[in-house]
């Protein structure tokens, strides 16, 4: 809000804290309601876009962002790995992150080890290709996973 408040309406300056309320989730729980009952009444009649709490949208955004960063990572020769699942306490304690924020996933970068000890790693099972991704439908495996 600091940032905005330098060169905008004072009208504008005057709504931020309420618009910032609502966006971040902290603002009145009646208007965030309202805005829940008037998606799900017109869903029916015209796509609405689902609100999201503040959580799972920065958690989606977060997850976008760090697509962005693997990919750039990989692009100058850097392994990377997306993680969750972690101890968000200790690592909020060792990095110092303030408790109004979320830490929705981690990723570590660095340079891959030599191919010579990678035959000593063993690797974890995973789930087959038609059973994460799917054509059209939840449930119809896709035409690469039917191979």
């Amino acid at each position: 809000m600091s940032i905005e408040k330098s060169y905008r309406a004072p009208e504008y300056n005057a709504m931020m804290p309420l618009a910032a309320g609502y966006f971040t989730g902290e603002g009145p729980w009646l208007g965030n309601a309202i805005k829940n009952a008037a998606a799900a009444a017109m869903s029916p009649v015209k796509p609405m876009p689902t609100v999201s709490k503040v959580n799972a949208w920065s958690g989606k955004n977060t997850a976008m962002a760090a697509m962005s960063f693997i990919h750039s990572s990989t692009s100058f020769g850097l392994a990377t790995c997306a993680m969750e699942g972690y101890d968000v306490l200790r690592v909020r304690e060792a990095l110092r992150i303030p408790d109004r924020y979320e830490i929705p996933l981690m990723v570590s970068v660095g340079y891959s080890m030599d191919e010579e000890f990678e035959e000593e790693i063993k690797r974890t099972n995973r789930l087959e290709l038609g059973e994460v991704f799917f054509d059209d439908t939840f449930g119809n495996p896709t035409s690469q996973s039917r191979a």
